[in-house]
């Protein structure tokens, strides 16, 4: 059991185990984001982003750890996630704007 799942198991405390998977938060973030993006841009963003899904709705998220894996592999499973929905979401929203701007520029205004 890792630190941070005993630190859980004994307190029940959610911020001190936010608190202790920190530094793996920050690596498995690095790892989604060398994984999708090929490099570290974004990984601030991300960070904060993969804090913010932990902690949301009273630590939900957080308490949804089972202990089925690694707290690492777990929260690398958490920033993949955050990181492809992340760009899944920009894609779409790139698509739209590329349809909206072809409706335009294919209707011509009628003057009437």
């Amino acid at each position: 059991m890792s630190q941070a799942v005993f630190s859980f198991a004994v307190t029940g405390n959610p911020e001190l185990l936010l608190e202790t998977l920190l530094p793996d938060i920050r690596d498995a973030v690095s790892t989604a984001c060398y994984h999708y993006l090929g490099s570290q841009s974004g990984m601030e963003d991300f960070y904060q982003q993969v804090i913010l899904l932990l902690i949301e709705d009273d630590y939900r998220r957080l308490h949804s750890f089972a202990g089925r894996s690694s707290p690492k592999t777990w929260l690398t499973a958490v920033a993949m996630h955050c990181v492809s929905n992340h760009l899944r979401r920009e894609k779409e929203a790139n698509s739209l704007d590329d349809a909206g701007q072809r409706v335009l520029v294919s209707q011509p205004i009628s003057a009437g």
